[in-house]
C-alpha cells in the first residue's frame, strides 16, 4: 500500500500472522488492506502533531507505530520526508532509490527485522522511489533501469 500526506510518503507491505498454536490456522479474519490504512491514519495524525519534523522524529514516529502493529507483520514499512530541500528516510526491509540526472542510486537498504534512517538534499529533479524487497525481487536485475524508464519524461 502506498500512502502520501503532505511532505510524508510511506509503503506498508502487511502480511497475516501464522498461528502459534500447532495445527490452528492462521489469523484469517483480518483485512489487510483496511488495516494498513488504520496504520497510515494513525501515522498521519502522529505526523501532523510533530512540532519539528527531522530525521529523529520521524524514526522516533515510525519506531512507536511499528511496537504498536501487533496483530500483523510488517512486511515492509519505508517512508519519506521532505522538509525544504532535506530529504529524511526510513526503511525496514526495503530499499530506497533516488534518480539523479539519467543515474539511479541506492540511498538506503534494510532487511526484515531491522531498520536504517538516512537523510540528505535533494536537487531538482531528483525522483524517490520506495521499495519493498518482494519488489526489488520480481524486478531484478532491471529495477533500476525500471525506474529509469518510469520517471523518464516523455
Amino acid at each position: 500500500q502506498v500512502y502520501v500526506f503532505d511532505a510524508l510518503s510511506l509503503i506498508i507491505v502487511l502480511e497475516k500472522k501464522e498461528s502459534s498454536v500447532v495445527g490452528q490456522d492462521p489469523v484469517t479474519d483480518i483485512d489487510l488492506k483496511a488495516y494498513g490504512k488504520q496504520v497510515f491514519v494513525r501515522l498521519k495524525e502522529s505526523y501532523e502533531q510533530l512540532e519539528k519534523k527531522n530525521l529523529a522524529t520521524l524514526r522516533g514516529l515510525l519506531e512507536t507505530v511499528l511496537k504498536e502493529i501487533t496483530t500483523v507483520n510488517v512486511v515492509t514499512l519505508a517512508a519519506s520526508m521532505l522538509v525544504g530541500r532535506a530529504l529524511y528516510i526510513f526503511c525496514q526491509n526495503g530499499e530506497v532509490l533516488i534518480r539523479r540526472g539519467t543515474k539511479v542510486y541506492s540511498v538506503l537498504k534494510s532487511e526484515r527485522d531491522t531498520h536504517s534512517v538516512a537523510s540528505g538534499l535533494m536537487e531538482n529533479g531528483d525522483v524517490i522511489m520506495l521499495v519493498s524487497n518482494d519488489l526489488k525481487n520480481a524486478l531484478s536485475p532491471d529495477l533500476k533501469g525500471f525506474l529509469v524508464l518510469l520517471t523518464s519524461k516523455r
